[in-house]
């Protein structure tokens, strides 16, 4: 079932902010409000001292925005080795390991017959 969607809201932004949601709604072919709506989404869901430093770092034009892509770069870290520990798991239950004959020495061969 499709969910019910509220009165929009209006907002006003910034022309630097408004150009930003434009760039990324153009670049991932998704409507401005789709774009707002998704920042809003995931933003909301942070707790509010994470909320307060991202705000803080964002209006910092010079230190700011390189902590904010520090931050990001450390993120996506940690999601490629959740992912790669996640694809690495599902891959181990489909491998079987069978050892070679020539990696037993003479005395491990001697005793498996």
């Amino acid at each position: 079932m499709a969910e019910a969607r509220e009165k929009p809201f209006s907002t006003s932004l910034t022309a630097e902010v408004g150009a930003r949601v434009k760039t990324i709604a153009n670049s991932e072919n998704r409507s401005f409000a789709n774009v707002i709506e998704s920042a809003v989404k995931v933003f909301t869901l942070l707790p509010k001292d994470v909320r307060d430093v991202l705000v803080d770092a964002a209006g910092d034009e010079g230190v700011g925005r390189k902590l904010l892509k520090e931050l990001a770069r450390g993120m996506m870290y940690q999601v490629a080795v959740r992912r790669l520990d996640a694809a690495a798991e599902a891959a181990a239950l489909h491998l079987r390991v069978e050892p070679e004959a020539d990696d037993y020495d003479d005395a491990v061969v001697e005793s498996r017959r």
